[in-house]
């Protein structure tokens, strides 16, 4: 077994339930702490043909987290900022791990201290407008800020917030998604489109994934069933809310907002 796979002991028991007080039992669990981990113990999986659960904090209430035999990987130890740049337009695009906790982004954004260990000299150049910019705030805002931004983007979060500036979706602009067999997708926003209801990928090894979307037609009202799907719909929409079931996200760059004082957000 893979030093970063334990055997699913005692000691792990509370990774068996979430916050829906469902519970269930797996036989093996792991802690990545970086994407190349989490590749290898995919791949390693992929090849024994063992079930996985994704979890991030487990502050969900549907029990999307609570496993049911096979593998726990739980990526709640992902949690640093990776880098930092603005758009044409000159909005702020964070780069973070899966890991990253609402609660503590809003506390770093609100005193303008992101922590920068490894960051590119790009990145380190747009902190320093960041940091002299008016402050900066996360739209989403879900019912638990204890929740992982990789959970709330596996689930198109939403809360009080969303009627304003809606769910998750649209304040993410980039994701890294590892496939069940540890390939590897990197999506930005705008750069990849189905034809129709048919969508062409590249993975990271190169390898060309032909996908036929669903064909039901998305309802109008607010809804978190089903993968999100629409005609020429961009690739990265369809991976947000799909639940950890066609990937495990391991990088996340979402959009900032300049705070209105005014209107109390």
């Amino acid at each position: 077994m893979s030093a970063t796979i334990k055997p699913f002991t005692d000691e792990f028991e509370e990774y068996g339930r979430d916050e829906s007080r469902a519970s269930g039992e797996a036989s093996s669990i792991s802690f990545p702490t970086t994407e190349d981990e989490v590749r290898a113990i995919l791949e390693t999986l992929h090849a024994e043909r063992v079930p996985v659960t994704v979890q991030g904090a487990r502050t969900g209430l549907a029990a999307g987290a609570v496993p049911h035999g096979g593998h726990i990987l739980n990526t709640s130890r992902m949690n640093r900022y990776l880098g930092l740049r603005r758009d044409e337009q000159g909005q702020f695009l964070l780069r973070v791990e899966p890991g990253v906790v609402l609660s503590e982004l809003r506390k770093q954004l609100s005193k303008k201290v992101l922590p920068t260990a490894g960051w590119d000299q790009a990145s380190l150049e747009a902190y320093e407008e960041f940091q002299e910019s008016p402050e900066q705030f996360f739209p989403t805002d879900p019912t638990e800020a204890s929740a992982c931004l990789g959970g709330m983007a596996a689930c198109n979060a939403s809360g009080a917030r969303s009627y304003a500036y809606g769910p998750m979706r649209p304040h993410i602009t980039g994701l890294h998604v590892a496939l069940a067999d540890g390939d590897l997708l990197e999506l930005q926003r705008g750069e990849a489109f189905a034809q129709g209801r048919h969508l062409s990928l590249v993975t990271a090894e190169g390898r060309t994934l032909e996908l036929d979307l669903p064909g039901y037609t998305m309802p109008e009202t607010k809804n978190a069933s089903g993968y999100f799907v629409a005609d020429d719909m961009d690739a990265i929409d369809l991976f947000i809310g799909a639940c950890g079931t066609l990937g495990v996200i391991t990088e996340l760059e979402i959009a900032l907002r300049r705070r209105l004082r005014s209107f109390g957000v």
